[in-house]
């Protein structure tokens, strides 16, 4: 039985897929990424993902103190670059890649916040019930173009147009940002 030839477009499809899976597997895991971040095995305290249809997915992580005396946290930020990965169909493009492994391109850049600044940051998220009590412990935050959601201990809440916690989300990123330099 012969097998059907695959195109450049499958080709890039495929490598795509995989490329997708892999970046995921790091986002999965932010702290195993060069340079490991030393207490990333603790849990993280915080979590927000930005994921837009046609742009760079980001994730910023914030792990917890490793006892009460810290006063600062490690904070990191990874970049998907999409737009550098992208473009998988094009045959021109694929042979400017031949001999290269199919690897993410992953940006990371690592700092340290404030816990008392940072728990200020997310107490400030517009939310109400069980969750705002419990928010300065949340497992993680998504965020991106068309639908939000957050993910707290407290359980998890979506919206597709919730102005308020968009904005909150967005003003945090903002905030990480500028921790990151």
């Amino acid at each position: 039985m012969a097998s059907c030839p695959v195109s450049d477009q499958g080709r890039g499809a495929n490598e795509w897929r995989e490329l997708t899976r892999m970046a995921e597997e790091v986002f999965a895991r932010p702290g195993d990424r060069e340079p490991v971040i030393s207490r990333h095995l603790r849990r993280a305290r915080l979590q927000l993902e930005e994921k837009p249809s046609f742009g760079n997915y980001r994730l910023w992580v914030v792990w917890g103190p490793a006892d009460r005396t810290d006063a600062t946290v490690p904070i990191r930020r990874l970049i998907w670059r999409r737009d550098v990965d992208g473009n998988r169909g094009d045959p021109i493009a694929r042979l400017r890649r031949l001999g290269s492994d199919l690897l993410p391109t992953i940006e990371v850049a690592d700092s340290t916040i404030r816990l008392d600044q940072l728990k200020a940051w997310v107490e400030a998220a517009p939310v109400s019930s069980e969750a705002a009590r419990r928010i300065t412990d949340p497992r993680s935050i998504g965020l991106d173009g068309n639908r939000c959601s957050v993910s707290l201990e407290a359980g998890d809440l979506a919206w597709p147009t919730f102005e308020a916690l968009a904005s909150w989300a967005m003003e945090l990123r903002d905030r990480l940002e500028a921790a990151l330099g």
